[in-house]
């Protein structure tokens, strides 16, 4: 239903937010990009970017884009640090916040990495994101419209342009905590590619 409020349902052709689904798309862009031998999944991510995966233990040196592919990178996931997804109060401030990559990465470089065992973090999906653009010239958005969503003929599906999309049609329900009460908060949102590629 678009309005948990007043039971109404979602239209035919309504938008909503499609989030972590993005990775999908980036994961078969990377793998485009391996088919036609532009990039390889045992590169490393700093023959792609480097020096942008250091400090704090993090190195680039031996994380593989494959790695990355398959939450097994150990970097730290930069999600964890947003204001948007701490508290109800942060998240209605920044839910529509255009953090740069290049930031987000930064964000997780303040942190130590983990293990390198399965870990889901959006901070592998935004490097990807960038290798992508390093290793084409192009936005990841931008390869993944041309390659994969055109092909396809999803044509509602898509980055949320600078102006704007149709009129939204459904709620994300954000269930927080705050002050040690449980508190539901609602927002407008749309289908999207998504701002980064996480």
């Amino acid at each position: 239903m678009a309005d948990l409020e007043s039971g109404r349902p979602v239209p035919q052709g309504g938008y909503f937010q499609m989030g972590s689904n993005t990775k999908t798309f980036v994961a078969m862009m990377v793998l485009q990009l391996a088919e036609q031998r532009r990039l390889s999944l045992d590169d490393t991510v700093d023959r792609w970017l480097p020096g942008v995966v250091r400090g704090n233990g993090n190195d680039g040196t031996r994380i593989t884009l494959r790695q990355l592919l398959q939450h097994a990178s150990g970097l730290y996931d930069y999600a964890n640090d947003l204001p948007v997804l701490t508290s109800a109060e942060g998240y209605h401030r920044h839910w529509n916040d255009d953090t740069p990559p290049e930031r987000l990465v930064a964000i997780a470089m303040r942190h130590k990495p983990g293990d390198g065992s399965w870990s889901y973090s959006n901070t592998n999906y935004v490097v990807l994101g960038l290798i992508i653009k390093k290793a084409t010239g192009r936005d990841w958005s931008t390869e993944v419209t041309d390659r994969i969503l055109r092909p396809l003929r999803l044509r509602h599906t898509f980055r949320t342009p600078a102006e704007g999309i149709p009129a939204a049609s459904a709620r994300q329900r954000l269930r927080a905590v705050h002050r040690g009460r449980a508190t539901d908060r609602y927002h407008q949102a749309q289908l999207q590619l998504g701002r980064s590629s996480g």
